[in-house]
């Protein structure tokens, strides 16, 4: 079975959102402290004031997936059997998408996250939370997992002056040989807010 990325894709809602009590827990700033002294540890150009809403940053490093990722399943005890059961899948082929073990979620979800943060989140104290995302492709042992990042806005973080809120867009993606060419598939999508460093309090 080939994957249709022109399948279309129904939006959903929830009309009532559950609220979960949680409370984020960020490192103080400390008035005095000469931060910039550990300045030269973390990129120059990933604060706050760094960041324009509308730009896209296309990250330049890909990770290939190998099959270490049955591994990593079985550590995390998910026994869904189309992660892990060769067996099953070749007896049916057809009945299971591309005929191989499907990575976990979790792990391309984690690989774009990883190819991101040098370039979005170096100056990151923390995630402040994951709005929506969905996987719009699996993946397989062999992929490369590629990744970009849309600024959507920027606002005030409230009560701390020396951090602001950065809304981005995570993609995921990767290529797949078609003929003698490759075309891009996405595979991952994540709307993220973090607290990000201000230049001003940090630099």
């Amino acid at each position: 079975m080939e994957v249709d990325p022109g399948i279309n894709v129904q939006e959903a809602s929830i009309a009532d959102i559950p609220s979960v009590p949680c409370e984020l827990a960020l490192p103080p700033y400390v008035p005095g402290r000469n931060y910039a002294e550990l300045a030269h540890l973390t990129s120059s150009d990933t604060y706050f004031e760094d960041f324009t809403p509308g730009d896209i940053i296309e990250h330049s490093r890909g990770r290939v997936m190998t099959l270490e990722h049955v591994a990593m399943t079985a550590m995390l005890d998910n026994t869904s059997q189309v992660h892990c059961n060769q067996y099953m899948i070749d007896r049916n082929p057809e009945k299971f998408l591309g005929g191989k073990l499907i990575v976990y979620g979790g792990i391309p979800f984690q690989l774009c996250l990883g190819l991101s943060c040098p370039d979005i989140a170096d100056n990151a104290v923390a995630d402040i939370s994951y709005k929506t995302g969905r996987h719009t492709a699996p993946i397989f042992a062999g992929d490369t997992v590629f990744a970009s990042t849309e600024i959507t806005g920027k606002r005030d973080y409230p009560g701390r002056p020396d951090l602001g809120i950065l809304s981005v867009i995570l993609r995921g993606h990767k290529f797949i040989r078609k003929n003698d060419a490759f075309e891009k598939v996405d595979i991952f999508y994540l709307e993220r807010e973090q607290a990000t460093k201000r230049r001003s309090h940090y630099a």
